[in-house]
């Protein structure tokens, strides 16, 4: 695993990349799970994330959106990967519920 020192003027990042070239995630290397990842982690998780959802969005199935699945759990941290699954569950739910889904009902069936 290849370690680089980021600086953006008085401040350091250290950047760990994982066996595939990725950026890895401070869990993945030892150091403490509290540390929060830095700008540029951060962004490849969203965009990683968006590039998943746009895959779904788009009618792709489990298997078809898989490889960009990987994607997105290994460029996030796992918390946030429930979280922001939890997040996109509930938004649909709510669309739903505005054009008069009623989930009792769909339970009957």
């Amino acid at each position: 695993m290849d370690v680089d020192y980021t600086h953006y003027g008085w401040c350091a990042f250290k950047l760990s990349y994982n066996e595939s070239g990725n950026i890895a995630m401070p869990r993945e290397v030892g150091e403490k799970s509290s540390s929060f990842p830095n700008k540029e982690a951060r962004s490849l998780c969203w965009d990683a994330r968006d590039k998943f959802w746009e895959c779904t969005d788009a009618g792709g199935t489990t298997e078809s959106c898989a490889e960009l699945r990987k994607m997105y759990e290994d460029s996030c941290p796992s918390t946030w990967v429930k979280h922001f699954d939890r997040k996109k569950n509930y938004l649909e739910f709510k669309e739903k519920m505005k054009v008069g889904y009623d989930p009792i009902e769909e339970n009957k069936k």
